[in-house]
């Protein structure tokens, strides 16, 4: 549209409404609204960021790193809001450490426990004691320290989930995988809002 028809004002219409007139179950807070647009142009995020100041720019823990925040993107860097929603959401946690159990951890474990069974080495070993088992149980012990798993609990249905589904592969084969693709996408649609 042409300069001055009212985009910014609609925009602000629109987050005032979305954070004050809908009712109280029901108002987004946080950082669940991004504005963002095709075009290239500072000068547009310059003048959204002026006439929207219902955005919430609060920081977390008062530093740059951790700020959270509802912001304004454009073509070249709607890439970061894409990262941040991605890393920073108990949903996306859930389906990387699902992810991560199914091809190492239960993999890791499968390889010691046949080259202890058979009393024969397999290369595997080496990676799933050195790198694979030590590099999960460290991402665990962050996620749960961060706050994305709420208790151990939720990591051993996740664990669950991801040897059922490293059985399942070995019966049926690849098909599993993209079942689990598919799975894990709709998983995070619908999880997306609902995890706090």
């Amino acid at each position: 549209a042409e300069p001055g028809v009212g985009k910014t004002n609609l925009i602000h219409a629109l987050y005032y409404h979305l954070k004050c007139r809908l009712p109280e179950d029901k108002i987004i807070l946080g950082d669940r609204i991004t504005i963002a647009t095709g075009m290239s142009s500072q000068d547009w995020i310059n003048q959204t960021a002026d006439g929207t100041k219902l955005r919430d720019t609060r920081t977390i823990g008062g530093t740059n790193s951790g700020k959270i925040r509802e912001d304004i993107y454009h073509n070249p860097t709607i890439e970061k809001r894409f990262l941040h929603l991605v890393k920073n959401n108990r949903a996306s946690a859930y389906v990387i450490l699902y992810i991560l159990f199914t091809i190492q951890v239960i993999n890791a474990f499968f390889h010691i426990f046949f080259s202890l069974y058979y009393s024969d080495f397999s290369p595997g070993t080496i990676t799933a004691v050195l790198l694979y088992l030590p590099a999960n149980f460290l991402i665990v012990h962050a996620a749960y320290k961060e706050g994305w798993l709420k208790t151990y609990s939720e990591y051993l249905v996740i664990a669950f989930l991801g040897t059922i589904t490293f059985v399942l592969f070995e019966i049926y084969g690849p098909i599993v995988i993209a079942f689990s693709i598919i799975a894990s996408l709709v998983y995070f649609t619908w999880a997306n809002n609902k995890l706090i």
